[in-house]
């Protein structure tokens, strides 16, 4: 009798575990999946900032490239700028440069929120109106110095001048922050399971 209750007993401890080992498994499987998948969105979702921000500064600097040889071509007496053109290549580099700012905007929104708690990113240094401005203001002064004819006065090279270096100072300084911003980026490491699995 003892033998077959400890036989009994036995029987229905290894079909509990049987069962319990049935229910852990897939479970277990369940909640790495989750942990693959919530890594995958996280490097996902790193990549879509970092080429945001990486598209911000070419565009940025295509528009500033466009000003700045055209500036140069107007300096040249014996070339004559196709201001046509140049009107139409700079509304197209403008559009890229407001594309991009526009697509990275929601990243600095969340990055703003997150002040209060410390973020890396969130340090007030991302500022793209101060170079938006500083190339329109660039931009429209290019075209009028254009319709003055050739011969650039001193005192309109002058005030092209300034205004070429307070572009390249902005986008200096734009180019730092987004500098920044990418190695944060590239620092952050993968979410804690602890954190993923709740």
């Amino acid at each position: 009798m003892s033998d077959a209750l400890h036989g009994l007993i036995g029987a229905l401890g290894g079909a509990a575990l049987g069962a319990m080992g049935a229910y852990l498994g897939p479970l277990r499987q369940q909640r790495e999946a989750a942990l693959q998948a919530a890594v995958a969105r996280m490097y996902a979702e790193r990549h879509e900032k970092i080429q945001r921000l990486v598209e911000v500064r070419s565009a940025l600097r295509e528009w500033n490239i466009l000003l700045n040889r055209t500036f140069n071509e107007l300096q040249d007496s014996r070339r004559n700028v196709d201001m046509d053109r140049f009107r139409q290549d700079e509304l197209n580099a403008m559009n890229a440069g407001w594309k991009a700012l526009d697509a990275v905007m929601h990243d600095w929104v969340g990055l703003r929120a997150e002040v209060s708690s410390g973020h890396p990113l969130a340090d007030g240094t991302f500022r793209p109106p101060v170079l938006t401005e500083a190339l329109t203001e660039y931009g429209l002064r290019i075209s009028q110095a254009a319709q003055d004819g050739p011969g650039m006065s001193h005192e309109t090279f002058e005030e092209l001048t300034a205004l070429s270096d307070r572009a390249w100072s902005a986008r200096g300084h734009l180019s730092e922050a987004i500098e920044r911003r990418l190695e944060a980026y590239m620092s952050e490491g993968a979410p804690r399971r602890r954190n993923i699995l709740r």
